[in-house]
């Protein structure tokens, strides 16, 4: 083989090099075209700040919000803590989308509300404490009869609870109290303190064991505690509704309070959202829950919340998966942010790699059939003079014929061929000689 063959195989094996990198290139375009759909079709990320619609600022609502923003600190989420009345002023923040987040009680949304809002657990509960001035114990709801109560203002989960039951013991007729009933609008602390003063009759609560101004009404000689005999009943009758139990002194040891066992309703507060919360919020709100409530406390032992249970709204599908499976392994290992992105990909990346796994995998037929034809395209010229040496060829078409065959071997020399197909580009290099040579005496026989 002559030097200038061996620089030809040279220029082969670089120009087999471009090609190969031309095809590759070519597939990695595609490729970052359909990463480039991905990351479009993967929507706009978590937001860095939300609202939580709490309750008062001196009520248990708002003191849990300040931790669960401390908790969302660390994630890179800001909270922004938004008072109100109540459950209910939050139902309609959410449902205005003035708020993202909020504390519900349970019983306190509407059928409307459930179609666009979505709970992501219950957190707690808040018992229904019921106290009433006087001096006889008894246990339904109709001592409270032609009574002035305190149920909370406006907007509050306590009015609502208190409209529930009372209306359903037939009370009042409406929730202006119509029908023997004075509904007030005092709530916590005020309440609380009219009720000692004798201001008013009687006082719904729905709070806490460790509000401050709890004690001195468990403490009072004029108070009574309801308690009711029918909760099963009413737990039956309201989905959102339990009972808890109090043992005696757990809440005060020295000053024996309450002074013997209680079985309290209870209603339980949710965590609750709009339905189009971005969904990697979820997982990472219920593991700032899962730290804040999961210890327990005076009336829910360590582990039972937060839960998937006694929701008044719907279980939102992601907090769903979450409690059934728990978090996902990005979200363990990567930050929020981080863990958020990869995930979302994810989800969208495999099906797009199921589609460019053919494309990949046909890459390299392709690259064979392109490498062949620039040996096979000449191989119809090499037929069609091989056809002049078998039949009576004048002269001009055996010359024309010899003269295309120098052209062809002159651009075979100087095509570039990958060292792996070298056999069939010298394959087609014989063949030209060869025929090249049947003309050549084919041409001489003619001649003379």
């Amino acid at each position: 083989m002559s030097s200038r063959e061996v620089d030809r195989g040279g220029s082969g094996s670089r120009g087999d090099r471009k090609s190969l990198l031309r095809l590759w290139g070519i597939s990695l375009l595609v490729t970052a075209a359909l990463f480039a759909l991905v990351w479009i079709l993967m929507g706009p990320p978590p937001p860095s700040r939300l609202v939580f619609a709490t309750g008062p600022e001196d009520g248990a609502y708002h003191g849990l919000a300040r931790r669960y923003r401390e908790a969302l600190a660390r994630e890179g989420l800001h909270l922004e803590i938004r008072d109100t009345a109540g459950s209910v002023e939050n139902l309609a923040l959410l449902e205005r989308g003035e708020a993202d987040l909020a504390f519900v009680q349970g019983g306190t949304a509407t059928e409307a509300q459930r179609a666009g809002l979505r709970s992501l657990a219950s957190v707690f509960f808040e018992p229904l404490w019921i106290f009433l001035r006087g001096e006889i114990d008894l246990h339904r709801l109709a001592v409270l009869k032609d009574l002035r109560v305190a149920v909370g203002p406006e907007g509050s989960g306590t009015r609502s609870l208190a409209v529930h039951l009372l209306g359903g013991a037939g009370l009042i007729g409406s929730e202006s109290g119509e029908g023997g009933v004075t509904l007030l609008p005092l709530a916590g602390g005020a309440a609380a303190e009219a009720l000692l003063a004798g201001e008013i009759d009687a006082a719904l609560f729905v709070v806490a064991p460790d509000a401050a101004w709890l004690l001195p009404l468990l403490a009072s000689e004029d108070l009574r505690l309801v308690q009711l005999h029918r909760n099963e009943a009413y737990v039956r009758r309201y989905r959102f509704l339990d009972f808890v139990k109090l043992p005696e002194g757990v809440l005060d040891l020295e000053a024996d309070l309450p002074r013997t066992d209680l079985e309290l309703l209870a209603p339980t507060a949710a965590l609750a959202s709009r339905a189009d919360l971005h969904d990697a919020l979820v997982p990472v709100l219920l593991a700032a829950a899962r730290k804040i409530h999961a210890g327990g406390s005076l009336i829910a032992g360590p582990g039972r919340f937060p839960s998937p249970h006694h929701v008044d709204l719907p279980l939102d599908d992601d907090a769903r998966r979450y409690f059934d499976h728990g978090p996902s392994w990005l979200s363990r290992v990567f930050p929020f942010r981080v863990a958020s992105l990869l995930d979302r990909a994810v989800l969208l990346l495999l099906p797009l790699l199921t589609l460019l796994f053919p494309l990949i995998k046909t890459a390299p037929p392709l690259y064979r059939w392109g490498v062949r034809r620039r040996i096979y395209r000449w191989y119809r010229e090499v037929r069609a003079a091989d056809r002049l040496t078998r039949k009576d060829s004048s002269i001009a078409a055996l010359e024309e014929g010899v003269a295309k065959l120098k052209t062809i071997e002159k651009e075979v020399g100087g095509v570039s061929i990958p060292l792996s197909y070298m056999a069939e580009f010298y394959q087609l290099r014989l063949h030209l000689d060869f025929v090249h040579k049947r003309l050549e005496r084919r041409l001489r026989g003619r001649g003379s």
